[in-house]
Order: C-alpha cells, then structure tokens, then sequence
C-alpha cells in the first residue's frame, strides 16, 4: 500500500512539473530566426527585423554604410516614399524636409541643397527561394528587385539618431524617452515577456543604462532598450526605484488655431487689373478670413500669374477692413492634360511652390489655399505629393496651408481625383466643397446629403475632423422640369428669397425651404439663413474646425447672423 502511494504521489508530481513546463516552456523559447547576414534593426523600442516577412530585406551594409530597403524606410519614416518616373528619383518628405535621392547617384538634394554620398541608393534583388526560412518560397516570385536608400544621410531629415554596433540603433529624436541608470552593487534583469517567470534575457551591470520610451507608470513591466541595442522588459517598480532620468519629452508641430475658422473666398476675375468697388465694403461680422481667387497656375512649367494692381488693393482693402488672407490659388484655365503634365514633373511643382511662397511673403499673407479642381482620377497621388512637398515651406513661413477637396465619392474627375485622408495630413484644412450635388431634382446643398459626405470623411476615410472646414454655399438650385428631361439652374440668394413668399414649404430631410414641383414645371431650393444654420450645426456635431463658404457677394446681409462663434 505504501508502495503504491508513493507511485501515486510520484506521477503526480510528475505530472504537476510536466504542466509547469509546458506552460513555462513559451515563456523561454526565443522565437527570432536570424542569419549571419541579417542586419537587427531596432527603431525605439520596437525592432523591425523580429517580423520575418521584412527580416530579409530590412538593411544592407554597403562598406561602411549602412542602407535601408524602400519597404523599411515606407514602415518607418515616409508611408508616402513618391517615386518621380522622369528623373528615376525618389522624393521623402518629413514634418519640415524634404530629400530628392536620385538612384545610382553618389550625391543627394537636401532641402535644396546638393550633397555628396558614399554610397549611392540602388535596386538589388532578393532571392526568395534561396532562403530556408520561406517554407511557401515555391509560391513567391522568385526574386523582387529592392530599393536600398542609405539612411545616414537623411538622419536630420528624418530627426533620428543612428548608432551601428552589430546592430542597427534608431532613436527617434522626438520621442518621450526616460534613461535609468543601474546604481552601484545593483542590477536589473530583463525579462522576455512581462512576467516575473520569463526567462531573463539580459543582466544589466551597476553604471550601465537602459532607456524607456514612454514610460508607462502604472504597467507592472515596461519595455526598456540596453545600451547595445537589446530589448526587454524591466518591472517598472525597480526602474522608479533606480530613478528615471527625463531626457526628452516629445513636441508636436500644430499648425491649427483653436478658434473656430470662419472663411469666405471672395472671386476675383483673373482678368481684371483693379477689384473696382470691392475696395469699398466694409468688414463683415462674424466673418474673420478671405480667400480671394488672385493665384493661377500659368502653365505646365509652373508660373504662378497674378494682377499685380488687383493684389495690392486687395491686400490694402483686406488688412484695412481687419481680416486675415489666404490667398486662392487656382488651375482654372487648364486642361486635364495640362494640370497632369505640371503634377507628374518635380521641377515645375518645385517653381510653383517657390512662386507662392515668395508671393506669400512678398505681400504678407497669411495662408496659402491650393484649390484645384478637374483633375485626372489617375493623377490624385501626384496632387497629394505637391501639397506636401508644399506644406514643408508653408510650415517654415509659418503660413496656414488649405486644400480645396470635393466630396469623397463622385465622378473620376470631380471627386476621385483627390485622396482625401493623405491630403488632410499633409495640409493644415481641408475645406471641403459640400454643396454643387447634381442629382436630378436635388437640393444644390441638402443637409442630408452634406451630413452624408462628412461622415464618410470623418468615419469611413479616417479624417480627422479638426482638419476639416464645412463647405456653404449661397446658392439655390432651380429645375425648370420638362418632358425632355429636368435643367437645373443656379440662382444666388438675392434671386432666390423671392420664392419666400407664404407659398414654400418645408423639407424636414433637406432642412430646406422649397418651392413648386412638377403641377408647377419647376421646383427651386431655396438657400436662407434657417437652412444654412442647420448645416452649420454639423461642425459641433462632428468636431470640425469650421466653415468656409462660396463666395463673398452672393450672400443676403442677414445671412451672416447666424454664423456666430
């Protein structure tokens, strides 16, 4: 009976250690699979080349020169990494610089500026089938050709800080990163996983260091990057303990106001040499920025053309009257094929950008407004690549920079021309032309169908809405409605508050007076200021920052009530 208890007893230990192991065993096992000729690549706190589908082309050594994939360098630091076909160049654009790295050549264009380099970025291919770690290597291509870039280089492009031991050291400069260093007779274990039972990676020596980038008080672990590159996690009590060193706090660059945006583009005809009895209007309450149509693009070089005497009595009247400008520049004029030839050639974006600024500067405005419109379906990557190489010199001017956008979906050349999302990161607004709905028989602005298209920026194409301004229109569509098909019209308000007159009805959907139907052959929506105080109610309902409407002139006077703050 003894006997037999004890080999009870004994399988039952057995048993509890098997279980132990098994659930310990995961805690231990390092997972990583590298090759002597892998290249660890560690940015912060997060190192690239743990994931295997990038592990192989994640960096290269060229001599003594350290190079990073294009696909790496897209993860990392430019999601927006544009390749310019004409001058076999690629473009990186960051908060405020901007690289051209031409391939195969050893000198680079920095903000402008030519360089030299040691080695030049280049195309390699990768041999997929060559690699044991791809069990699927028969159903990928057999090689794809890779674009290395070295990153040296761009390090202030970029804001990082390179350290290369037998890794591949990142920090970004702009991180919130906290540095412990280990006190004398002291040490401090690195876990592999956040738990006390994970098998320690690395004892870190008394005087030695790790660093935290955003150190999280209250985790019971944190993960901490060693002096040599390595990653794990360290029990946040023991860091608080040694004592955390600040050693940067991060910075964001906003460009946004905190007040509402309260805009209107005044249109001033590209022809004329005076804006006439423009100059004597006075200032609008409720009304604190102008737009005025003074900028056009002038050909495919990109020759900005201006009427120098319109733009001083503009500017004179303007900062008279108290508002702020920022100056409309428009392709009005040009063809598709003219507007895509200047978009897809990096020297004439580069002249236009350099004309509006220094236009921007010559006669102190206060923003730039870029409002294109019919553009190819096909060119709206190029148009986001101008707005944001554009961007990086309205930050340094310390300018506003707009964007004039339609509604997310529509025709190719009208709304899908534009991508919407990337455009609202590089600009500071986008002012978004939510009126112009030709649907037979609709509403020129309908609040549904304004309300429609903001949710769909704001949930389906993830704009943040402090980006966005909300399109108004002082316009009412009419229909004149015949058996061969309905013609609309477009009336201003002073033309349209006749059919105020007892005989409209309401439209609970469009929020929107009405008047006639087909008994009467003809049906017009009228836009007043109880139809625009609904949209208006849309920016505090979605968050935006603001309106913007078309155009100056076309307005009642008692239309401005009820743009209050």
């Amino acid at each position: 009976m003894k006997n037999f208890i004890i080999r009870i007893a004994v399988v039952l230990l057995f048993l509890i250690a098997a279980t132990w192991i098994i659930n310990i065993a995961p805690k231990y096992e390092l997972t990583y699979k590298y090759k002597d000729s892998d290249l660890r690549v560690i940015l912060d706190d997060v190192e690239i080349t743990r994931d295997l589908r990038k592990l192989p082309e994640a960096a290269a050594i060229l001599g003594d020169e350290v190079l990073l994939s294009q696909n790496t360098i897209d993860i990392l630091f430019d999601k927006n990494l544009y390749y310019e076909e004409k001058y076999d160049t690629l473009i990186t654009t960051s908060e405020n610089h901007r690289a051209n790295i031409k391939l195969d050549s050893r000198t680079m264009e920095i903000d402008g500026i030519e360089q030299g380099i040691k080695v030049p970025a280049q195309r390699q291919f990768y041999y997929y089938t060559r690699d044991d770690r791809y069990e699927e290597a028969e159903s990928l291509p057999k090689n794809k050709e890779i674009i290395y870039i070295p990153i040296k280089e761009l390090s202030e492009v970029y804001n990082i800080d390179i350290q290369f031991t037998d890794k591949l050291i990142i920090t970004n400069k702009n991180s919130n990163i906290s540095k412990v260093t280990v006190p004398e007779n002291q040490k401090l274990e690195l876990k592999y996983l956040k738990d006390d039972t994970s098998k320690t990676i690395a004892t870190i020596k008394p005087d030695d260091y790790v660093e935290i980038f955003n150190f999280a008080e209250f985790e019971d672990f944190n993960i901490v990057r060693t002096s040599t590159g390595e990653l794990g996690y360290a029990k946040t009590s023991i860091l608080k303990d040694f004592g955390l060193e600040v050693v940067n706090v991060a910075t964001e660059n906003d460009n946004q106001s905190s007040e509402t945006i309260r805009l209107a583009w005044d249109y001033i005809n590209p022809d004329n040499y005076s804006i006439g009895d423009k100059a004597s209007r006075s200032k609008i309450t409720n009304l604190d920025i102008v737009a005025p149509t003074l900028l056009f693009l002038q050909n495919t070089d990109g020759e900005v053309s201006f009427r120098i005497n319109a733009v001083k009595e503009y500017m004179k009247w303007a900062n008279d009257a108290g508002y702020k400008v920022w100056v409309t520049f428009k392709n009005d004029g040009k063809t598709l094929d003219e507007v895509s030839e200047f978009l897809h050639d990096m020297e004439h974006r580069n002249k236009a950008i350099k004309e509006l600024i220094d236009f921007a500067k010559e006669y102190k405005v206060d923003g730039i407004n870029v409002d294109f419109e019919n553009m190819y379906k096909d060119d709206a990557e190029s148009f986001s690549q101008f707005i944001r190489e554009l961007s990086i010199e309205t930050k340094k001017a310390n300018l506003i920079l707009s964007v004039c956008v339609n509604i997310p979906d529509g025709s190719d050349n009208w709304s899908l021309c534009y991508q919407h999302r990337l455009l609202s990161e590089a600009a500071d607004y986008l002012a978004v032309m939510t009126y112009d709905c030709r649907a037979d028989l609709s509403s020129y602005a309908s609040y549904d169908w304004v309300e429609e298209n903001i949710e769909k920026l704001v949930v389906r194409d993830h704009v943040e809405p402090s980006k966005i301004l909300l399109g108004i229109a002082f316009d009412s569509a009419y229909w004149k409605i015949t058996d061969s098909g309905n013609i609309r019209s477009v009336y201003y308000m002073n033309s349209a508050k006749k059919y105020l007159n007892g005989s409209e009805k309401w439209s609970e959907k469009a929020k929107q007076y009405y008047s006639g139907g087909e008994d009467q052959k003809h049906l017009i929506w009228i836009e007043e200021k109880t139809s625009i105080k609904e949209k208006l109610n849309i920016i505090d309902e979605y968050n935006l920052s603001g309106f913007a409407c078309w155009c100056l002139g076309q307005e009642t006077e008692d239309v401005w009530e009820v743009f209050k703050k």
